[in-house]
């Protein structure tokens, strides 16, 4: 998709489809655009927050570390999404490390210009604490599942809904992923993760391949996901 083409898309359905001629006018010129390939970081853990960004198209990954050197995926992100903004509100250092999981086009924006867009905007407001509400109800829910299946079942489920494809066989997620994010996303070891996916593809609700993974039965997913342990 050619850059332009998306960034019109962005005030179709992004946060700009809520906001006023003026903010849109402001995004747009204050912005300027910056391409990530597969693996290149865009921000690291503890750097000052300077910009935001705002995602065009690709997927970025947030990761944190704890003092043991050990990764967490905290998130991963999809078109029409803010990064790295949560840090510019709250004036803190980046607390988590941005990769591009795949090939990934931004605009960024100071942060003196995004948050005078949100303090003059109220509708652009309420749309961006809308979403951040669900994300919140979304993490709240994971943290809640301490059944590391159940963690994984959610887990691929969102990123379906953020980034699958109907193909002939099922859903396919159009991300690069390995064993070793997903452990990262449910925070626990790969041959756990492994063992799940291997027990799911025997039942044939997916299928995974390298760095690729088809789901063929998302509702029984979704419902393994909701089943009270």
């Amino acid at each position: 998709m050619e850059f332009l083409q998306a960034v019109s898309m962005i005030e179709q359905n992004g946060f700009l489809k809520y906001a006023s001629q003026e903010s849109r006018d402001s995004f747009l010129s204050m912005s300027r655009k910056r391409c990530y390939q597969e693996g290149e970081v865009l921000f690291h853990e503890n750097e000052t927050s300077e910009l935001v960004f705002y995602l065009v198209s690709g997927a970025v990954s947030f990761t944190f570390h704890d003092k043991e050197g050990k990764s967490f995926i905290l998130g991963i992100a999809a078109d029409n999404t803010f990064i790295g903004e949560l840090e510019v509100f709250n004036n803190g250092p980046r607390i988590s490390q941005a990769i591009a999981l795949q090939d990934s086009e931004v605009l960024a924006i100071k942060k003196m210009h995004f948050l005078e867009i949100f303090r003059k905007d109220a509708s652009a407001l309420f749309h961006f604490v809308n979403y951040y509400a669900k994300e919140l109800d979304y993490l709240m829910r994971f943290s809640l599942v301490m059944n590391v299946e159940k963690r994984l079942a959610l887990a691929l489920v969102k990123l379906a809904n953020l980034f699958g494809r109907e193909s002939g066989q099922g859903i396919c997620i159009q991300l690069p992923l390995t064993q070793e994010t997903l452990a990262a996303m449910v925070g626990k070891p790969r041959q756990r993760v492994n063992r799940q996916l291997k027990a799911w593809e025997l039942n044939d609700w997916i299928t995974v391949k390298y760095r690729e993974v088809t789901i063929h039965k998302l509702e029984e997913l979704e419902l393994f996901a909701r089943v009270s342990d």
